[in-house]
């Protein structure tokens, strides 16, 4: 019962101080709907992307998209979009200030946000007072992305593009010694096909005729054994050498070096699957003025309410403290 009626003095006291709330409440709806104006609080508005990696290359064990946001969220990145708007100007901030780039990256990170989205995507959002420089943001942060993991890939490419060329010339250099270590048996010793001959120095044994019906000249034959006796397995070697080499060589040179030479080559790669495009927004995104108007009022209200309260019931808050204090003495 008591506390019905104490719910029911708290209900008549509001309704008692009614006007003077009333009054309060209106003026902080005018005050706050002036303060978060557009000449007070500028409008921002918001331009999104969501996008998927792409052609990207894993490091680790993170995922690919974990390695996109790593990528976009590093302070070169950061840096060439500062440079490309000039966000210095653009957020107002003292260039002479001693915490200007603290100051500087702070405002960049909390207008420019990129994080992982649903099923893997990553979601890029700018705001900005101009919904056509947030878009423009955006599609900058895309493009110093792409410009980033080109360098990178590149880089990589490089090196495997040098190392598959020099292991491709040592193996021309290598076919090239095979030749000339050939040439001087055909040119010194008129050996120049192992099968053949040794087919032919069989024929001069057996005492068969050529193709004209001639006999072979066996004196011819003799000389070709014997310098197949000496050279012979040479000539095997080296003919055997560089057919195996040349077959490598080819297998190498389409398998290795002509797609390395093809990764350094390539400079139209994306590196990103747009899913959403950023644009132009046509609303602005902050600040939210009737919930900053209704919040202010409800809290104005509430505080006036309460020093009224403190000034109404002065007296007995006197004596309730004085009387606590005589206790303690």
């Amino acid at each position: 019962m008591n506390e019905f009626f104490n719910n029911f003095n708290l209900l008549a006291y509001l309704i008692k101080k009614f006007k003077i709330l009333a009054v309060v409440a209106v003026l902080t709806v005018i005050a706050s709907a002036i303060l978060t104006g557009p000449s007070f609080l500028k409008p921002m508005y918001k331009s999104t992307a969501l996008i998927y990696p792409a052609n990207l290359v894993g490091f680790s064990e993170e995922s690919l998209t974990e390695q996109m946001l790593q990528i976009i969220n590093s302070k070169d990145i950061k840096d060439s979009v500062i440079a490309k708007f000039d966000l210095g100007n653009r957020y107002e901030i003292d260039k002479e200030s001693e915490i200007y780039q603290s100051s500087l990256l702070g405002l960049y990170n909390k207008n420019i946000s990129v994080k992982k989205a649903k099923f893997e995507s990553l979601e890029i959002s700018v705001l900005d007072q101009h919904p056509d420089i947030a878009k423009l943001i955006a599609d900058a942060i895309l493009d110093e992305y792409n410009k980033k993991v080109r360098h990178m890939h590149l880089l990589k490419y490089h090196e495997a593009f040098i190392l598959a060329e020099k292991q491709l010339n040592e193996k021309r250099n290598y076919l090239d010694s095979l030749k000339v270590r050939y040439n001087a048996l055909a040119k010194d010793y008129a050996l120049f096909d192992f099968d053949k001959q040794v087919y032919e120095i069989v024929r001069g044994e057996l005492g068969t005729i050529d193709g004209n019906g001639a006999v072979l000249n066996r004196a011819d034959i003799q000389k070709m054994k014997e310098l197949m006796k000496q050279k012979g397995p040479e000539l095997l070697e080296i003919t055997t050498l560089y057919r195996n080499e040349l077959f490598a060589f080819a297998n190498f040179k389409t398998d290795v070096y002509d797609k390395a030479k093809y990764n350094i080559e390539r400079t139209n790669l994306t590196y990103y699957h747009i899913i959403t495009p950023a644009f132009a927004a046509d609303k602005k995104s902050y600040p939210t003025r009737w919930l900053i108007v209704l919040v202010s009022a409800a809290s104005i209200a509430l505080f006036t309410l309460l020093i009224i309260a403190i000034f109404d019931n002065y007296g007995r808050f006197k004596e309730l403290i004085l009387s606590q204090l005589g206790q303690k003495e």
